[in-house]
């Protein structure tokens, strides 16, 4: 994946100097992302230095996640756009802008999609992602990446990430989002402090014998096994 910048505590895109810019150096995406169907659609990004200390939400747990039943109200926020139109009809925000979707439990979400070829792709849900959202009331194309938090008993938390969705606020076809209690494991291993490079284009490569360095990096305080 392209690397660029992050811009952390950004609220409006015409002032983008009042976020801070910190470049990133490494993506690490799950490696059992699944293209065609955006499985296990999250990635950790590591950035060039620490950001300055800032209030934070927690990651949900399977406890916080256990809490939601149907129409549990969830927040998304995101610069996406306002309109599902392509152009500049689709109104992308500068302003951040956030919007509250009832959540779908996952069996009534596999049943979604307003044509056939989405509700073969709704049908093929797994626990590893959810769904939320009702008629106008969505996330869309440029909010993709962003979270999408729950006011659980443990106080506000990011329940997941928003993946794909069959176009925006239509009717009988919420939002889909990446399930972050399932992959809470996998986000700890990504924290332990190791820095590498995961993947490398090697454009054509002629047959013979090649040699290729790895770097591997331990920036945390244990020993870690590769």
């Amino acid at each position: 994946p392209a690397k660029g910048d992050v811009l952390l505590g950004a609220f409006d895109m015409n002032d983008a100097n009042t976020a801070e810019r910190i470049h990133v150096k490494q993506i690490y995406v799950h490696n059992s992302y699944i293209t065609a169907s955006m499985g296990n659609d999250i990635a950790v990004l590591e950035l060039e230095r620490d950001p300055s200390p800032r209030r934070s939400v927690q990651i949900s747990d399977s406890s916080d996640f256990n809490e939601l039943k149907k129409d549990s109200p969830m927040t998304v926020i995101g610069f996406g756009n306002r309109k599902e139109v392509g152009g500049e009809k689709s109104d992308p925000a500068t302003i951040l802008h956030q919007v509250q979707v009832p959540f779908v439990p996952l069996p009534e979400g596999k049943t979604k999609g307003s044509d056939q070829d989405a509700k073969d792709d709704y049908s093929k849900l797994t626990n590893n992602a959810f769904c939320a959202g009702s008629f106008g009331k969505d996330s869309c194309s440029g909010d993709s990446g962003g979270p999408i938090f729950f006011d659980s008993n443990n106080g506000r938390k990011q329940m997941g990430v928003i993946s794909w969705g069959d176009g925006c606020g239509r009717a009988n076809s919420p939002g889909v989002y990446t399930n972050l209690s399932v992959f809470n494991d996998w986000l700890d291993d990504q924290q332990l402090g190791l820095s590498y490079r995961q993947k490398r284009d090697l454009g054509v490569v002629r047959l013979g014998s090649y040699t290729h360095k790895l770097t591997f990096t331990n920036n945390g305080t244990s020993d870690i096994n590769l």
